[in-house]
């Protein structure tokens, strides 16, 4: 089997505490990037196993699945750049479980054209997870698609595609009750053309329920409160609302506002106030965050936003008197326009949006969805925190977070230098460097006692650098720090 020559990635179980406030544990692959293309014997069902696969090792200490705690996500990274194919509609894949419980879980539905990646640094990302909501896999091929799944854009959430034989089955049901812990292994099969490689994948074990949301959150005042679980909502039956962000009437162009804030965002996000979708969130700590409406049947609109407070009465649903003059809605701060990167027109998309956003510990935020024209559809809400969970704010590019509160303070930088002290105990030391993706690009292991110091400065790529250390103590503590290098 051909392996591209590239570093070969090799992931830990990590215990997120994302800012959204519930625990899953994420493992991912181990020897990635990986073509997927010939090179052995292909898996074309459950019952004949092929040669033709990656392994994840997961646990081990995870409890055994149940309605409440079981395999949630499906995360995976296509790269069709050279020696990698562009044909991913020919390509099925399937997980199956250390007790050798096995289901598919992509069967298709990418266009064979269209993903014009090579050497672009675009990757086609996607997620499978359970959600009634959630379409099937189905991209059409259209060059505005940029799924890079931790910027803002079109990054695709579907529901696992296993074919008519599953039903409406979903991945929580088919491995409840298994004991998770071991080896996962996900085998590809290709009908024919060159297939890409998968350059990353992941799966999440966390809470599998989805909320049903769709009667709510019709307006500002009865916006949904999320805290991170997935969301089923829908702008069926909404109506518009005087509260939207940048809306003022006449005699504004289509009754919105040039600019948003004060001093004003230009954000031309939506062309009429239709049947608006209202959802309020809280981050429990900065950093990145990331928002995905997904499985959207028609045109929407969406944007992000706080609370200017202009009024003074920190109630974001009161508002400021509006200037009709120069067109200036001043009761909002736009954390994320759309038409950066999601849609090019003020008629919305029917593609996955994502907003990515640098946010504010306990700032409370609100994204609003309408229906262009009045356009209806359910969509399914989903969140990620970046990345790398409980990263420091991009504005401290220099500092260290400990992210586990029992965790001593033995781990520290100071501009590119590293410092560890141990005291009279010795160490396994792990240092991975990742970019702004998530992508790593340096690790290295070594033992450590008493104070040591290194410099990672030539180790550091041009750009943001996330520098994960592990150290093999009593607690097994992490650290996560933030460096930008020019």
């Amino acid at each position: 089997m051909f392996i591209i020559t590239r570093l070969i990635v090799l992931f830990i179980a990590i215990n997120i505490l994302p800012a959204f406030g519930y625990a899953q544990y994420r493992f991912s692959a181990s020897s990635l990037p990986k073509t997927i293309e010939g090179g052995g014997t292909n898996y074309s069902t459950c019952a004949s196993p092929g040669t033709n696969s990656i392994s994840f090792t997961v646990g081990p200490s995870l409890p055994t699945t149940t309605s409440t705690f079981t395999l949630g996500a499906i995360d995976l990274t296509f790269d069709a750049a050279s020696p990698c194919g562009t044909n991913f509609n020919a390509l099925g894949l399937w997980i199956k479980s250390p007790d050798g419980k096995c289901m598919k879980v992509y069967d298709g539905g990418l266009s064979t054209t269209g993903y014009d990646v090579a050497g672009s640094g675009r990757y086609v990302s996607l997620s499978l997870r359970d959600g009634s909501c959630l379409n099937d896999v189905d991209i059409k091929a259209n060059s505005n698609w940029d799924p890079v799944a931790s910027a803002s854009g079109n990054f695709g959430v579907f529901k696992p595609n296993g074919g008519t034989s599953l039903g409406t089955q979903t991945m929580a049901q088919y491995f409840n009750g298994i004991n998770p812990n071991g080896t996962w292994t996900m085998y590809a099969f290709q009908s024919t053309g060159t297939q890409p490689c998968i350059s990353a994948a992941s799966l999440l074990f966390t809470k599998p329920d989805v909320a049903d949301s769709t009667s709510k959150g019709d307006d500002c005042s009865t916006a949904i409160e999320w805290k991170g679980q997935p969301f089923c909502l829908q702008t069926n039956g909404k109506t518009s609302s005087s509260q939207m962000p940048g809306w003022i009437g006449s005699p504004c162009s289509a009754g919105f506002a040039v600019t948003i804030g004060n001093p004003g965002t230009v954000c031309d996000w939506n062309n009429a106030n239709n049947n608006d979708v209202w959802i309020k969130f809280t981050a429990t700590s900065g950093g990145t965050m990331c928002l995905g409406i997904s499985g959207l049947d028609q045109l929407q609109q969406s944007i992000i936003v706080s609370d200017a407070n202009r009024d003074g009465d920190n109630n974001p649903c009161t508002q400021f008197a509006k200037n009709t003059t120069t067109c200036n809605d001043p009761n909002w701060v736009v954390a994320s326009c759309s038409r950066s990167g999601i849609y090019t027109t003020t008629s919305g998309s029917s593609y996955n949006q994502q907003h990515c956003f640098l946010s504010e510990s306990n700032k409370t935020y609100y994204l609003v969805i309408d229906g262009n024209g009045g356009a209806e559809t359910p969509f399914y809400l989903s969140g990620f925190s970046g990345p790398l969970p409980a990263i420091l704010p991009i504005d401290e590019n220099r500092g260290s977070i400990n992210i586990r509160a029992m965790n001593g303070s033995k781990i520290s930088m100071s501009g590119t230098l590293l410092q560890t002290n141990t005291g009279n105990k010795k160490y396994l030391q792990h240092i991975n460097i990742y970019d702004g993706l998530g992508r790593l690009h340096y690790q290295t292991k070594k033992w450590v006692s008493g104070y040591s110091e290194l410099n990672i400065n030539r180790v550091m790529i041009s750009g943001l650098n996330v520098i994960r250390v592990h150290l093999e103590d009593e607690v097994y503590s992490t650290y996560t720090f933030k460096i930008s290098k020019q």
